[in-house]
């Protein structure tokens, strides 16, 4: 899309429903990606995989934390070596 102001970037993403994350802060203009932010990964690395009950825990966090503001679409336990969260945002009224 090139440099656009941020006004416009945020209201393309908004008109998309997606989400609008900084991926370069410190580029002079910062950079950004119009992207679906709606999954929450977990990798789990060597001995990790003994513990899914820790990665449980976090997702648990995530969840309890957007509670009001989002919702959790779907959960996987523990696939191969990572655990994935879907999150909906709630519509405002």
């Amino acid at each position: 899309m090139g440099v656009v102001p941020l006004e416009d970037a945020k209201r393309r993403a908004q008109d998309a429903r997606l989400d609008l994350v900084e991926v370069g802060p410190n580029a002079d203009p910062p950079v950004v990606r119009v992207m679906d932010w709606g999954k929450v990964k977990i990798f789990f690395r060597y001995r990790q995989l003994r513990r899914p009950e820790l990665g449980i825990a976090i997702l648990d966090k995530v969840s309890d934390a957007i509670e009001g503001v989002g919702e959790v679409e779907t959960r996987s336990g523990l696939e191969g070596r990572q655990m994935t969260m879907v999150l909906n945002p709630i519509a405002q009224d």
